[in-house]
């Protein structure tokens, strides 16, 4: 797991494992965008969580990963960068790092 995604938009609540649900996470956010009032806010959102998405590879090496929260709520986007535990980087580097 590169990123982690949580959305509820326009209704529709959906959690997203990135890169694996990558197609999903772009079929969701056309479905909600053609559902919000404010079209150009949407995309304005979904730039930043694209760009926070984006640097999923470089805090991968930091050992931390991107959980992204994206709502149409009063805080409409919440990013943190979380710590991968010991174990989990393990499995994805192995015990010599």
């Amino acid at each position: 797991m590169d990123a982690y995604l949580f959305g509820r938009i326009a209704g529709e609540v959906r959690s997203f494992t990135l890169p694996e649900d990558r197609e999903a996470l772009d079929v969701w956010a056309a479905h909600c965008r053609a559902r919000v009032r404010d079209p150009a806010e949407f995309d304005n959102l979904h730039r930043f969580v694209n760009d926070h998405l984006d640097t999923a590879a470089q805090a991968l090496l930091e050992g931390t990963f991107p959980s992204i929260t994206w709502t149409d709520g009063d805080v409409p986007l919440s990013v943190s960068y979380l710590l991968i535990s010991g174990e989990a980087r393990e499995d994805c580097y192995g015990s010599g790092r």
